[in-house]
């Protein structure tokens, strides 16, 4: 599968893979069988089959666990790969907390890994960012970034990685001089590496286009976002939840540039997709439901505006509620809903009310569920 794996032919990839696991005996050669079908549970999160790679983690984990004695390495590398599902599915705290019990382990097995704890750690910061945590990810991102520096040089495609991510946080505080930077540096690193149409330089070019927006470089920004989708879909297809969030980056972009037409056509693909691809209560749905909610609003549909913005504002709560801290994107999407309802003549008392009773369905709802 290396072969395929080079070409990012992960669709041939997973098809090895499967049917070469189905010549090993599970119960007769359990670490052979672990060790096999691991890279197809990386190869199906990355093709968002997330249900069968959860399940696939499961038996391997199962196996790992059994003999983390004599091969702790093993487990630690199959908890960085549970780590990177539950981060692609909106499960940040369990992210968290397992990405943490991997880099412990990578960092007391004899001689320790240093650089699979690196990779461990960077996944726990990732959640911390998806939490809102952001101060406490900073100084995890930036150790990353110098040991990988350090240990790999300028141009490693990790380095790259480290880079994105620190950049996000300089974003998020405002420098956005230093994150344009870094997000340039990362995207010339992975373009040196794997070509100029490699499924890797998504990130890079959608939060660098989103950066870049910002500033007013309107048009560079849609080339970026453009291009970033164009990639996608020629890995991934139509259908996958990455294509929606590039396309859900793209819509909002013309949104703004008031290509009103242009920019629904996207965004609401956008949500299509995610419909398709996460549970109906997943925090993933949130960000094409708001972004077209905005441009319902903009172009005065506020009736159907508002029945978007509900149904983010409910996931958001919901997210609030069970893990008892509020998603990144809480407080925009709660101004949102606030400011439709505002523009449709309710006063600020009629506001917090309505935002309160959804507040109680969501609470409700729970209830109902754990009974």
């Amino acid at each position: 599968h290396s072969a395929a794996a080079a070409r990012h032919d992960t669709a041939r990839a997973t098809r090895a893979l499967r049917e070469g696991g189905a010549l090993i005996v599970k119960d007769r050669h359990p670490l052979l069988w672990a060790d096999y079908h691991q890279p197809l549970a990386e190869y199906l999160i990355e093709q968002a089959h997330w249900q069968e790679a959860d399940d696939l983690l499961g038996e391997i984990l199962d196996i790992r666990e059994e003999h983390a004695t004599t091969h702790p390495a093993e487990l630690a590398g199959a908890l960085l790969t549970w780590s990177k599902l539950l981060l692609d599915t909106a499960k940040f705290q369990g992210a968290h907390d397992v990405a943490r019990r991997a880099a412990e382990i990578f960092g007391e097995i004899s001689p320790p890994d240093a650089m699979s704890r690196a990779g461990a750690q960077s996944n726990q910061a990732c959640a911390l960012y998806e939490m809102g945590q952001i101060d406490q990810a900073e100084p995890i991102f930036a150790r990353t970034l110098e040991f990988h520096e350090t240990v790999l040089g300028q141009h490693d495609p990790l380095v790259a990685v480290s880079l994105n991510n620190l950049a996000k946080i300089h974003q998020e505080k405002g420098r956005l001089r230093q994150a344009e930077t870094m997000f340039r540096r990362a995207l010339a690193i992975q373009e040196a590496v794997y070509g100029a149409h490699h499924g890797k330089l998504v990130n890079r070019l959608d939060n660098l286009a989103a950066l870049i927006e910002t500033s007013g470089r309107v048009e560079e920004a849609e080339a970026l976002h453009r291009r970033a989708l164009g990639i996608l879909e020629s890995a991934y297809g139509t259908r996958h939840p990455r294509v929606a969030q590039s396309l859900s980056n793209l819509g909002l972009l013309l949104t703004r540039a008031q290509r009103f037409a242009e920019a629904e056509v996207f965004l609401r693909r956008a949500v299509e997709i995610d419909r398709e691809c996460f549970e109906p209560d997943s925090i993933r749905n949130v960000l094409a439901l708001n972004n077209l909610a905005l441009l319902l609003h903009e172009t005065g549909r506020l009736q159907e505006s508002l029945r978007l913005y509900e149904r983010a504002v409910k996931l958001v709560m919901r997210y609030h509620l069970v893990y008892q801290h509020p998603s990144r994107h809480e407080d925009h999407v709660m101004a949102n809903c606030s400011g439709v309802l505002w523009d449709m003549g309710w006063d600020d008392a009629a506001v917090m009310r309505h935002l309160g009773g959804l507040r109680q369905e969501v609470a409700q709802d729970l209830r109902h569920r754990h009974e």
